[in-house]
């Protein structure tokens, strides 16, 4: 879209061709479609890591104090301590997963227990000591970038919302993104469009409106239009980086090198943090990444073509 400014007359703002404000008209119609569409996804996803299950999988995996043979061979590694060496974990050590795996192999060598007996006990927390050792690490950066995606995409939310409060307000909308959705409110902004539209053409065209004033809104609502641009670009970054968080999850969770023989003693929440990982793959893959708006649909904002 092409501005002139005539020096001569002091004049400004007009169109180089009449039919280019019914174009920016088609223009800004897509725009909202595609907030419309966009705005979706992001509640689908907000909706769906609000029902992950991953922190409390991951509490529950990465913690021995979580596993009922762990509980079971401290009550007997208690009955049995060395008294001389009797100790008790303060109460912040005790909730430390990897410092409580270490006492509790402590106590149990230094028990007054037989050999037999402190192997057998050995033999019956090692594939949860093991795992629990193993995997702390990366079942936290699964925690921890999990809840940077979570907030992103409640970033990106608000985001959406602001730039339908700008984009709506170039045609005279002032209603919330959410209200207009709750309501159903599209027609009167669609309403406010074609008033809009259609005062700015009569001015224009007739020479007697306000033209600077004219000029001004039009060139208010095509910068609204490439700001609906630059968000797709943004919000199709954020699936992109979503999708590779996911994957290398995938990875994670299925790399525990143990887990053919500790597969008896590994609890269910293992097998639900693979299905959450895997579930959202393919939903970042197939929901929510949305190849149409970087292609036919980026175009039709860009240029109008189509109805």
């Amino acid at each position: 879209m092409h501005w002139k400014q005539n020096s001569l007359d002091g004049g400004t703002g007009l169109l180089e061709e009449q039919s280019d404000v019914s174009m920016l008209k088609i223009r800004y119609r897509k725009g909202v479609d595609l907030i419309r569409v966009i705005y979706e996804k992001i509640l689908g996803l907000d909706h769906h890591f609000t029902g992950l299950h991953t922190y409390q999988n991951i509490n529950t995996l990465s913690n021995p104090n979580s596993y009922p043979e762990f509980a079971k061979a401290k009550e007997m590694i208690e009955k049995n301590k060395n008294r001389r060496y009797s100790l008790k974990l303060p109460s912040l050590l005790e909730s430390n997963p990897l410092v409580s795996a270490t006492f509790m192999l402590v106590g149990l060598l230094m028990g007054e227990s037989s050999s037999e007996v402190k192997e057998a006990e050995a033999e019956k927390i090692a594939c949860i000591l093991d795992f629990t050792v193993r995997m702390n690490a990366d079942l936290g950066i699964i925690r921890n970038e999990t809840e940077f995606l979570k907030n992103a995409n409640q970033t990106l939310l608000q985001d959406c919302q602001r730039l339908f409060a700008d984009y709506a307000k170039a045609v005279g909308y002032h209603i919330s993104l959410e209200e207009c959705r709750n309501s159903d409110n599209w027609e009167a902004l669609f309403d406010k469009l074609d008033e809009k539209m259609e005062a700015l053409e009569s001015g224009l065209s007739n020479g007697d409106g306000p033209v600077l004033a004219s000029s001004k809104d039009l060139v208010n609502i095509e910068f609204a239009t490439q700001r609906v641009s630059d968000f797709i670009t943004k919000y199709s970054n954020f699936i992109g980086q979503g999708t590779q968080y996911y994957q290398k999850f995938d990875h994670i969770v299925n790399t525990y090198q143990n887990e053919g023989a500790c597969q008896a003693q590994l609890p269910s929440q293992y097998a639900e943090l693979k299905t959450d990982i895997s579930s959202t793959i393919e939903k970042f893959n197939n929901t929510y990444n949305l190849p149409e708006i970087q292609g036919s649909r980026l175009k039709d904002l860009m240029y109008g073509v189509g109805e």
